[in-house]
């Protein structure tokens, strides 16, 4: 192998995969970084076996070959390297010499075959969507899985296919969120996969450009882009951590493949591949949960629901059988209608809080668990929801005004009133 190719260009393609491995394997084969050659491209691969992430850089290729070096020292090195410079590499025996204006260094690699092999993808479905309404639906569903691992279909997101149609579920048990969309390209089949939560959330990483930058403390970083944006988390007295976000244009198309008989699903982006496994198993039959009718209806601001749950609930949050009571009631002649808000710790006495709501119908009540209010409330984009119900006993159903495509659904307890 013997390639030539640009310093910031390989160092965005390792920042990229150094995000997804980090902290996941200790075996070192997995903790490496795969170069391989093809063509006029080098392509960069880690995995973590049930994911793998690819990088395609263009380079020139003198000779074609592979390799799989640490990532660590890999990326330590090529970070440590002047920008916008050269960088030339070749296989020398069995280690990579890297070099770079008036530096040289060689890695100890790893035999290419040792890599776990990365499955090739066959004959399958192909479908593509536009990267924003993909990151909304992954953000209106992912939280709603389950975090335990006794049953891995409800820790993945189910996926329906119907001709241009795409229908994407997700629940607990004691919640269930459903997101539809259309496709750009549709498909004259109607099946239904199972993705797993953790590679719709390595995918949504990806889709919104977030990347991890150590650096050293004073720094100092020029961004060109005004559109970037960006938090700093102080991880160590010596170093911070800054995330940048650069977000894909959201009308940026994604294209999806789909090989049930592989089980495996590729997302496929200019420069990046994401192939995961799917999940094996099957996804309970979630239509007749969604209500079809309601007694009363509240259509209340997302921003004073959430800051009047959160202040009510804050003292409970962290008990496992704390909950929260909801009770609508209608508009008077000259009053709005309003959702009143009670929670209870153990070492304080009721709190209430109150929100202005138009409300349809009469008086209702729910109980549900605070978390999994204030979870659905802090994704919502849209400035309004309408809350129904029906009555103590059954689901309550929250809609985002103007958004026709989503329902979360959140199942009531069983409280004295």
């Amino acid at each position: 192998m013997k390639l030539a190719c640009l310093q910031q260009n390989l160092c965005s393609a390792i920042r990229v995969l150094e995000s997804f491995l980090a902290t996941r394997n200790t075996a070192p084969i997995m903790n490496s970084i795969l170069l391989e050659t093809s063509q006029s491209h080098l392509r960069l691969v880690v995995t973590n076996l049930e994911m793998t992430i690819s990088y395609v850089i263009f380079a020139r290729i003198e000779q074609e070959g592979s390799i799989a070096v640490p990532l660590s020292v890999f990326s330590e090195l090529v970070g440590s390297l002047p920008p916008n410079e050269k960088i030339e590499m070749q296989l020398v025996e069995k280690a990579l010499q890297i070099r770079c204006a008036r530096f040289e260094a060689h890695i100890g690699g790893i035999d290419s075959k040792m890599f776990p092999p990365v499955s090739k993808f066959q004959d399958g479905v192909t479908i593509t969507a536009e990267v924003g309404k993909i990151r909304q639906a992954i953000n209106y569903l992912v939280f709603a899985t389950a975090s335990s691992d006794s049953r891995p279909v409800l820790r993945s997101i189910n996926a329906k296919i119907d001709g241009n149609s795409l229908t994407l579920a997700a629940s607990d048990g004691f919640r269930l969120a459903v997101y539809k969309m259309n496709l750009l390209t549709p498909t004259n089949r109607k099946f239904e996969i199972i993705i797993p939560s953790s590679t719709l959330k390595e995918l949504n990483r990806l889709l919104s450009g977030q990347i991890e930058v150590k650096v050293n403390h004073p720094f100092k970083i020029d961004i060109k882009r005004t559109s970037v944006s960006e938090e700093i988390v102080i991880n160590h007295s010596n170093y911070d951590m800054r995330v940048i976000n650069s977000p894909l244009d959201a009308n940026t198309i994604i294209e999806i493949n789909i090989n049930q008989a592989q089980n495996l699903i590729i997302f496929k982006l200019d420069k990046v591949d994401l192939t995961s496994r799917l999940t094996i198993g099957n996804y309970p039959q979630y239509e007749k949960l969604i209500p079809q009718m309601s007694s009363a209806k509240a259509i209340i601001n997302v921003r004073k629901f959430l800051e009047a749950a959160k202040i009510v609930t804050f003292l409970s949050l962290e008990q496992e059988d704390a909950f929260i009571r909801l009770i609508i009631s209608p508009m008077g002649e000259s009053t709005l209608g309003k959702i009143t808000i009670y929670a209870r710790s153990d070492n304080i006495t009721y709190k209430i809080g109150e929100v202005d709501a138009i409300v349809e119908g009469g008086e209702s009540k729910i109980a549900v668990k605070p978390k999994f209010l204030i979870e659905m409330l802090t994704v919502i984009e849209e400035e309004s929801i309408s809350l129904e119900t029906t009555n103590p006993t059954e689901p309550c159903v929250i809609k985002p005004m103007g958004l026709d495509n989503y329902a979360h659904v959140i199942m009531p307890l069983n409280v004295q009133w």
